[in-house]
């Protein structure tokens, strides 16, 4: 990149040298708001990166009221101004956090990151940019360590994670406002919530340490997430190639480790390979804390068949020689109010599909009697279709519930299985069940029925799959 006179813009140019956040031709998305940091990030790639590379995304939480609908007006007023692509989305994140039992600075980030991928990918820009910057940083490290993270959590933010980069990310708030000089942006009132963590460690904890204790508190706390994020890229790359070895993927939501493998680790890697199980087969590692790893660790000392329940539907059985992570079904949710409220009925066309909450789905096809079926997998069945009749109806399974579970004889009651199979109580009464004309004929990721099978005069064969959403 070549040199500015302005300071501000040289420090962007040497930080996507640094991290190679940009290639030769890369169309960049700026995440804008409408704040300060934002629009500072906008006008510096505008400079470095240049107009034409450039596109805008804004997401409107509809949080604020009229405040949002403000700052959504701002952002596009600028980006007509400076003749820039735009592209806006909507969403109520609030009913979002409350159907998917996450906080709001959860459901906020994981819908905000989504729009900005989906925008990407249809707008063909390579790099999404968003303007967290070395203040930003900080104030995670303290959250972070108040929660009593481990090393990773106390990196701090990338600078660079997949397709995003962040330029800002070194630069403090008193440098950003200084560049920014009379050019126009809007603040954000919930920045100012002294209810909200981040708002009352901004405000009040580091301006405490830096009068009392440290005044160069932020950049001690960057150094610090600086040096740990070297250490934990150095580690990650041990622990991928160990865990090749160690682990077995069973299906998308169970895997195995061997123990004579994992025993032979020290400690620091154990608790690695652990934590990357687990989030082969949940992909998130939000819920776990440090005591879930070491009662994870302890179970290898324990007898055969001896299991614990996690956070997040998880449930890790210890066998003579591998420790199985296993997921289960975690409750129906954005299914929709008809299965909360009873069932629902569908009908099945070439190719169906129903989310049955933000992770999972079911996935029906119909496809040709070929001869070659895989019935090992519990997550996928296969019937007859012409002996179903529609439409095939699909709800929550309920007390006094029976079916004739596929291997065993005549009918069991649906608490009696899963009194054997030692499910665990949270996850039973979320399961949900399919049923073709009254009958259950699929308990979903556990047992078929042993009616409407295939056979070898099936013709057409109605395959069910519960897969990732």
């Amino acid at each position: 990149m070549k040199k500015y006179k302005n300071k501000f813009l040289n420090f962007i140019s040497d930080k996507i040298d640094e991290f190679s956040m940009v290639e030769r031709d890369d169309r960049v998305l700026v995440a804008v708001s409408g704040g300060a940091d934002s629009v500072a990030l906008l006008y510096g790639l505008i400079e470095i990166v240049g107009k034409n590379n450039i596109g805008v995304a804004h997401f409107n939480h509809l949080l604020r009221g009229d405040e949002s609908d403000r700052d959504e007006k701002f952002v596009e007023t600028l980006t007509n101004d400076l003749k820039i692509p735009f592209f806006i989305e909507r969403e109520d994140v609030q009913d979002y956090k409350k159907r998917n039992k996450l906080s709001l600075e959860d459901a906020a980030r994981v819908l905000r990151y989504n729009f900005l991928e989906i925008v990407a990918q249809n707008n063909n820009y390579q790099k999404i940019a968003t303007a967290h910057h070395s203040d930003d940083n900080a104030e995670l490290v303290i959250m972070n360590l108040l929660r009593g993270s481990g090393q990773l959590g106390l990196t701090g933010i990338p600078p660079v994670r997949g397709n995003i980069i962040r330029p800002l990310i070194g630069l403090s708030k008193k440098e950003i406002l200084c560049f920014l000089d009379k050019k126009q942006y809007i603040n954000d009132s919930s920045n100012f919530d002294q209810s909200i963590l981040r708002n009352k460690i901004r405000h009040d904890l580091l301006p405490y340490i830096s009068e009392n204790y440290n005044p160069s508190v932020s950049g001690t706390l960057n150094r610090l997430s600086s040096i740990l994020r070297v250490d934990e890229d150095y580690l990650a790359n041990i622990v991928d190639d160990k865990y090749e070895c160690i682990h077995r993927l069973i299906n998308e939501n169970e895997v195995e480790v061997l123990i004579d493998k994992i025993t032979c680790e020290h400690d620091s890697i154990k608790m690695r390979i652990i934590r990357k199980a687990i989030e082969s087969v949940t992909g998130d590692l939000k819920k776990f804390s440090y005591t879930h790893i070491q009662d994870i660790l302890n179970l290898i000392n324990k007898d055969d068949n001896k299991s614990i329940d996690l956070p997040a539907a998880v449930r890790v059985c210890k066998t003579s020689n591998c420790l199985i992570f296993r997921k289960y079904l975690v409750p129906l949710r954005s299914l929709g109010a008809q299965v909360n409220k009873g069932s629902y009925n569908f009908e099945i066309s070439s190719d169906t599909e129903i989310v049955l909450d933000y992770r999972h789905k079911l996935i029906f096809s119909t496809i040709k009697n070929d001869g070659d079926l895989d019935v090992t997998n519990k997550n996928i069945v296969f019937f007859d279709k012409d002996t179903l009749e529609l439409p095939l109806k699909i709800r929550k399974v309920q007390y006094g519930d029976c079916f004739k579970p596929y291997g065993l004889r005549g009918t069991q009651k649906i608490k009696k299985f899963f009194n054997a199979g030692n499910i665990p109580e949270n996850l039973r009464w979320n399961t949900p069940v399919i049923i073709n004309n009254d009958e259950i004929i699929w308990l979903c990721g556990h047992r078929s029925g042993s009616n409407f099978l295939v056979t070898k005069k099936t013709r057409a064969i109605l395959k069910i799959e519960l897969s990732l959403a």
